[in-house]
């Protein structure tokens, strides 16, 4: 995704920190909304729950809570398991 297509991986990156964005600014909440270096350093390196599932290493694997290589037959098959054990699906 990110050599195809930059705006994608944008928003993939934008997704990946709003939940711990949204607790930070629960947990602190004497820090402003529009203070955004004091929020992300209040989150460090936290990333909210984005899981890829590829064949193969990609440019977003950094953002990922669990990655998952196998053939998309296998992802396929884990995809179907998560939903229904009521995995979240967005």
């Amino acid at each position: 995704v990110p050599n195809t297509a930059p705006l994608l991986t944008l928003a993939l990156r934008q997704a990946a920190i709003q939940k711990p964005l949204e607790e930070a600014r629960n947990r602190q909440p004497r820090i402003p909304a529009w203070e955004d270096a004091a929020i992300r350093e209040a989150i460090q390196q936290e990333r909210g729950p984005v899981y890829i599932a590829t064949a193969m290493e990609t440019g977003l694997d950094e953002l990922a809570a669990e990655c998952f290589r196998g053939t998309p037959r296998d992802s396929a098959r884990r995809a179907s398991a998560g939903a229904s054990a009521g995995w979240p699906v967005a």
